[in-house]
């Protein structure tokens, strides 16, 4: 079984330790490695999680997670870099080695140039090799090695509509090439326009290229943003543990997971989006499909307008149905205008 170690990020000494240079260059290149496991696996920084006990199975994804906590470390760190700053180097962390953007468009995003990019870029580097050195060389017992949690055991598959889905072949088409590049698709429009059965439909022919597979999270019935990601947990039936939040279990379970996760009806609940953010950060494989009269407007997002169905597909969905409560119902040319 693998072995994932877990950080508690909590800025515990500020980073008051600083990294040795050597070990700071092993961060840079496991950084820069980040989403190729058999490189970490067999990286030198795995010898030191290995040290600490478990299964050596695991360790390229036990170092991926370190560095994904240590990432999200420098969030609480009260020193190196100063507070003012740490905000904008942990998001240039996640876009260049999470969201894994290229130098030139992360100092676009960020509004900086590229010298303070590089300067920046060591900041954080020497932030997270501090951190990673610390957790590592300090005995806290809450860095340690634990077995992850298989987030697609055991929960339900995506709901499978009984009726027929008409048309939509444009839309289909447009949305899987979209999530093909992008990470977080939303898809907005009016009620009534059919973008849950689309999102069903997109799941359903996706699937195959998720290697954990495809998750459905309904959230009409949800009344509060802060219930979210719970119920996103819940779904996923992911055991509560005392001391963590859900997006404590979620980043956990899902960090290394291959997944499509679909969030049905989000528009009621949009002031959750940061959390999404949150969770889409910590997990680079992670890939959201969202329905939602309105957009989330958090950085990654790609939005996709989903129009009413034309006049033939109209037609067509009409007398789908009809003739599923009356078989003998056809289109004549005696009803063709009232249809």
């Amino acid at each position: 079984m693998s072995q994932v170690l877990s950080f508690r990020a909590r800025g515990r000494a500020g980073l008051e330790v600083a990294a040795p240079q050597d070990f700071v260059r092993q961060v840079a290149d496991a950084l820069a490695h980040l989403h190729d496991v058999p490189h970490l696996q067999t990286h030198p920084l795995s010898r030191r999680l290995a040290s600490r006990g478990g299964s050596t199975e695991g360790l390229g994804r036990a170092l991926q997670q370190a560095l994904l906590d240590a990432i999200e470390g420098l969030r609480s760190a009260r020193r190196s870099p100063p507070p003012e700053r740490s905000g904008r180097v942990h998001r240039l962390l996640v876009l260049r080695h999470i969201d894994g953007l290229e130098p030139a468009a992360v100092w676009g995003q960020l509004g900086i140039g590229k010298s303070e990019y590089y300067r920046e870029h060591s900041r954080g580097i020497d932030a997270v090799a501090s951190l990673l050195f610390d957790q590592l060389n300090s005995g806290d017992r809450s860095a340690r090695v634990e077995p992850p949690v298989d987030a697609t055991a055991t929960h339900e598959p995506p709901p499978h509509p009984l009726s027929s889905f008409v048309g939509r072949e444009r839309e289909l088409v447009d949305v899987e090439e979209l999530l093909g590049r992008a990470r977080l698709v939303t898809l907005t429009g009016p009620p009534g326009t059919g973008k849950t059965r689309l999102a069903l439909q997109i799941a359903e022919r996706i699937q195959p290229a998720f290697a954990h597979g495809v998750v459905f999270v309904a959230l009409a019935a949800i009344g509060h943003p802060d219930l979210v990601l719970p119920t996103v947990a819940q779904t996923l039936r992911l055991p509560e543990e005392t001391g963590r939040t859900a997006l404590d279990l979620l980043v956990r379970a899902l960090s290394a997971r291959e997944l499509l996760l679909v969030l049905d009806n989000f528009e009621h609940v949009v002031s959750a989006s940061p959390q999404l953010s949150a969770l889409l950060g910590a997990c680079p494989r992670l890939r959201v499909l969202v329905t939602s009269r309105e957009l989330l407007r958090i950085t990654g997002e790609h939005a996709y307008a989903v129009a009413p169905l034309n006049d033939p597909e109209a037609v067509q969905l009409f007398a789908d149905r009809a003739r599923a409560t009356r078989g003998d119902f056809a289109l004549t040319a005696e009803n063709s205008a009232a249809v």
